[in-house]
């Protein structure tokens, strides 16, 4: 059971792959690339950690690698097929993404990119998240007494977020021709840092916290 569940979560990490593809045409690509990319490469190091035996319960994450794709996915199905997205947040990232002039400034397409990026995050992280925690948690591990382990296990992959972002911030600078070394080490390594620890691991606690809230407001 164990093998099968993970190897979903293999299975969903490669149509992620597929799926990111979708979103470079004649060599531009579009801002919701960034986006999958990064969810990609987030995946990917999630089944990295789960087969160097990091987690107390892998089937855990895996499970949450499966669920919380589903969303982002059932959602951009909708929008592809011009039908109204399950989520309201997700129907206005996506009507208001912009690839932007590309005629304009490599510095100005390189904000409008990671604005994209950290737009998308913003809903996934905030909104989906607490929701498919919340959902996994009932129905799988509820009333367990080590609950403890999933929230160690939940706060383990804080390492992944840093490597995901250098890789991503790395791989936009390439695109837009933007040499790296343009930005000191010591401001680079404060915003790249920043954005990492203020927004997306604090918003992953609060997520935390929230899936706790719905689970216990379902149960009374």
């Amino acid at each position: 059971m164990i093998k099968a569940i993970i190897h979903n979560a293999e299975a969903v990490w490669q149509h992620q792959q597929n799926r990111t593809n979708l979103f470079v045409a004649e060599g531009a690509k579009n801002p919701l690339y960034w986006f999958c990319k990064a969810y990609s490469l987030v995946t990917q190091q999630q089944l990295q950690y789960i087969n160097e035996n990091q987690f107390h319960y892998p089937c855990f994450v895996a499970r949450m690698i499966i669920e919380f794709d589903k969303i982002f996915e059932d959602n951009l199905t909708a929008y592809q097929n011009g039908k109204a997205t399950p989520s309201k947040n997700w129907g206005k990232i996506f009507k208001g993404l912009d690839g932007g002039d590309k005629n304009t400034i490599p510095l100005l397409q390189f904000a409008r990119a990671w604005h994209s990026l950290e737009k998308c995050m913003h809903v996934h992280i905030k909104k989906d998240l607490p929701i498919c925690l919340a959902a996994v948690i009932e129905e799988h591990y509820s009333g367990k007494t080590d609950i403890h382990l999933l929230k160690q296990d939940y706060f383990a992959m804080t390492r992944i977020f840093h490597f995901t972002a250098k890789k991503i911030e790395s791989e936009i600078l390439h695109e837009f021709k933007i040499p790296i070394r343009f930005v000191p080490d010591f401001l680079h390594s404060i915003l790249l840092n920043g954005y990492i620890n203020f927004h997306i691991i604090r918003s992953r606690k609060l997520s935390w916290q929230k899936a706790f809230v719905l689970q216990n407001a379902k149960v009374n």
